[in-house]
């Protein structure tokens, strides 16, 4: 957890009482990803800690105002100790990469395939998407792509095998490639309970590829701009996901619109125009 490393760095500044500026970073929704874990008095302590120290440090670097809110409603950093700056990503090399070939029989024919990036675990809520998929199977011929890996794949397999779509689901495990998956996706579906920003959201955006996201997902709700590069779903349950997909999958006017606009909007966040927000908040930090 890298945010241990940031407390250990603003504790031995504190205790060394070496006279050096200190900006951290934090990546993630911290409350939601605690909430999550069982709440031992170390958890606690952490928590505790986390704020005290994060707010004696020159500035705390997020990449959503989702984590902005975070840090200040519960961890109590002052609101002007905190710099939003959202994630870059390297265009050209996305590009570049989404040109690989991707075969395998569930690709055949013109289908429609919906994919999703991201680790295998609670928080990215993978059995919303499949149990979505299935209600889709019954209207739509629609292929589902997984790409990822993580510590609840076991029971993601399980609830495919249950509920009977094993035979249009792909699970591909870790790729270090994700933007060749991203490149035949019809749409890409986001399923994530929260994000600190959602890098998968970006990436297909990148590609061209239109978003599904949760309305109040926190990153990814402000990457996405609802109804003009994606749909942004409020109450994430399966019947209202799968309605959202349903409307992009029939509609290939409103796909090939979103898609143009997606890449517009990643654009925005191209490498070029985010590492100089860092160097001018870095600065304005050392001269505190």
């Amino acid at each position: 957890d890298v945010t241990w490393l940031c407390n250990a760095l603003a504790a031995s500044r504190l205790l060394t009482r070496v006279p050096r500026r200190l900006v951290v970073r934090m990546g993630n929704i911290k409350s939601q990803a605690w909430a999550e874990e069982e709440r031992s008095t170390g958890a606690r302590i952490h928590r505790w800690i986390t704020g005290v120290l994060f707010s004696r440090v020159e500035g705390v670097i997020v990449p959503s105002n989702a984590v902005k809110q975070d840090l200040v409603s519960c961890f109590g950093v002052p609101e002007g100790r905190i710099f939003t700056i959202p994630n870059p990503i390297d265009l050209a090399q996305v590009s570049t990469m989404a040109q690989e070939t991707v075969e395998h029989p569930l690709l055949q024919g013109e289908p429609a395939i919906i994919v999703a990036v991201g680790a295998m675990n609670n928080q990215k809520n993978h059995a919303l998407l499949i149990r979505a998929f299935g209600l889709l199977q019954e209207k739509k011929d629609v292929r589902l792509v997984l790409v990822g890996d993580g510590p609840e794949r076991p029971q993601v397999e399980k609830l495919v095998k249950e509920l009977g779509v094993s035979k249009d689901v792909w699970i591909t495990g870790h790729r270090d490639n994700p933007y060749k998956y991203l490149a035949q996706a019809t749409v890409l579906v986001h399923p994530a309970k929260w994000e600190g920003f959602g890098y998968a959201v970006l990436e297909a955006m990148a590609c061209g590829v239109p978003v599904i996201a949760g309305a109040n997902s926190g990153g990814p709700a402000e990457i996405v701009r609802d109804e003009v590069d994606g749909l942004l779903v409020r109450d994430m349950s399966p019947e209202p996901l799968a309605e959202a997909i349903l409307t992009l999958l029939d509609d290939e006017g409103l796909r090939t619109a979103m898609g143009k606009n997606a890449i517009d909007r990643a654009s925005e966040y191209d490498a070029q125009r985010i590492v100089p927000m860092y160097e001018r908040v870095i600065v304005r930090c050392a001269r505190c």
